[in-house]
């Protein structure tokens, strides 16, 4: 406590304790903001690149194949699914292979 504490009243010192808990306050809630905000670009990022790269390796593997490529994105579906994979369907895969195709020479983009 400072030495002008003693001058104060208990109103005074409790708002300014109040106000000192407020200030505490208002930095860890910020830092756990920032951190969130931090987190979801980091995931973002993370699922667009495994999105790009999983629509490489559909790419690459039926390129000039169409009738092989139904057959791998299905067979790739069903294997994922089998193992806990949910929510990766045909569509999705098709959807993660155009999207390779669309920015295909976006590499630069995509860090190793």
């Amino acid at each position: 406590m400072k030495s002008d504490d003693k001058n104060l009243s208990p109103m005074q010192r409790k708002n300014e304790l109040e106000s000192y808990d407020n200030s505490i306050f208002d930095a860890i809630r910020g830092l756990l903001i920032d951190a969130r905000t931090s987190v979801y670009k980091a995931v973002n990022f993370a699922m667009v690149q495994t999105y790009w790269e999983i629509g490489k390796q559909i790419g690459e593997a039926v390129e000039n194949r169409s009738e092989y490529g139904k057959g791998l994105l299905q067979f790739v579906c069903e294997k994922l699914t089998a193992e806990s994979c949910n929510g990766i369907s045909v569509r999705n895969l098709r959807f993660f292979s155009q999207f390779f195709r669309h920015f295909k020479f976006a590499t630069h983009c995509v860090p190793n």
